[in-house]
């Protein structure tokens, strides 16, 4: 299918990378919607939520360079909203996964699953209220990139230095990313990594609870 706009100087391995991207912002921090309107119709809609504008960067360009769209950015609760109206490339996305629902909830529509949180101390968490995806992540750090991870509820974590090492070096965050909350907040992420593999605390940073 060949969206409006989609860029023709792309070859179809990179147009399929940078849906890859979008898809993945989409699962972590976003939505794919196909609603009913208030004045009647359908909206068709795709938001990503971040409070890092180097990751709205990445995501905008991913959809300027596959469908020659760029997104708005708009201020929302307590972070920020890229947001995309578009019919066509919506249905194009739910196409390709047909839900972009990764956390649960007891009012309608009923959902099975249970929405878990990330946090980081002194491991690495990893959160998902959704099972099949928690699976998915499971077997992509333990069977693909050898990093031994432990379960816990909605999520699995990563506890010692050398799972934390092997982390950082495969996986990691994305560069400027930054912690927004906590004893760590506004230092870089992948800093913070590192002060756990080394197990030193950054400058001016009281020791973690136990």
């Amino acid at each position: 299918m060949k969206l409006p706009g989609t860029p023709e100087r792309l070859t179809a391995g990179s147009v399929l990378k940078e849906i890859a991207k979008i898809i993945a912002f989409c699962l972590s921090d976003g939505c794919v919607s196909r609603r009913n309107a208030s004045k009647g119709g359908q909206a068709f809609t795709i938001e990503f939520f971040n409070k890092d504008k180097c990751l709205h960067e990445i995501f905008s360009q991913s959809f300027i360079k596959t469908f020659g769209v760029f997104p708005t950015l708009l201020p929302a609760k307590r972070t920020l909203c890229s947001l995309i109206h578009s019919r066509e490339i919506t249905l194009h996305l739910l196409r390709l996964c047909n839900s972009f629902r990764t956390r649960a909830c007891n009012s309608h529509p009923i959902c099975p699953v249970w929405n878990g949180k990330s946090t980081f101390h002194k491991e690495v968490s990893l959160g998902c209220g959704h099972p099949l995806l928690l699976q998915q992540i499971k077997i992509l750090t333990e069977k693909v990139l050898n990093i031994p991870v432990k379960e816990k509820k909605n999520g699995i974590r990563l506890s010692k230095t050398e799972s934390i090492r092997r982390f950082k070096e495969k996986i990691g965050f994305v560069k400027g990313c930054k912690v927004h909350r906590g004893k760590f907040k506004g230092l870089e992420k992948n800093f913070v990594l590192s002060c756990a593999i080394e197990n030193t605390l950054p400058a001016g940073r009281e020791p973690c609870e136990s």
